[in-house]
């Protein structure tokens, strides 16, 4: 009898910055699961819908589709209305949280600003 090897969780990682998809990328597959990627909000909507990923990582701020007509249109499709979906995004007020936790957003990141990146001084 041969041992089965697990099935690796899919996650769909929905992310314009090339940088950025690809340092997620690496760290969620160094933690074992499979990463699909996606740049643009369109190719995210088609991705989950056709995939049907255990879980999404989804920027609010996307080219074609953003992140939050996106979500609106995970949500009314029954194949696709449960799948957890995580939010990483430079948006951050309380009027985006909730919008997003009224979407079913299963967790709200903050990502940390190019702008403040750098901003010591040396003087």
């Amino acid at each position: 009898m041969t041992e089965s090897t697990p099935k690796k969780p899919r996650l769909l990682l929905i992310e314009d910055s090339p940088d950025t998809r690809q340092i997620y990328k690496d760290v969620f597959e160094r933690e074992g699961f499979q990463v699909l990627l996606a740049e643009d909000g369109q190719k995210g909507l088609s991705y989950a819908q056709a995939t049907l990923p255990d879980v999404i990582l989804l920027d609010l701020m996307l080219p074609k589709l953003n992140g939050f007509d996106l979500l609106t249109c995970l949500r009314v499709q029954e194949e696709t209305r449960r799948i957890p979906v995580a939010i990483f995004s430079a948006l951050a007020d309380s009027a985006d949280r909730k919008k997003a936790a009224d979407l079913g957003v299963t967790e709200y990141a903050e990502k940390a600003l190019n702008s403040q990146i750098g901003r010591a001084s040396c003087r």
